[in-house]
């Protein structure tokens, strides 16, 4: 599904790669349901 909307993207836009960056985000992949990964542990004091 993710390739047929590539496919339709490059079709809207043709000769604009810029365009891509709009629709196709790093976070719009991620599944919304998982929790976030908690923050590391602070590092032990001496």
């Amino acid at each position: 599904m993710l390739f047929l909307c590539l496919l339709k993207l490059a079709a809207m836009f043709p000769r604009q790669p810029e365009k891509l960056n709009l629709y196709m985000q790093q976070h719009l992949l991620e599944n919304p349901s998982l929790p976030e990964e908690p923050p590391p542990p602070a590092p032990p004091t001496p």
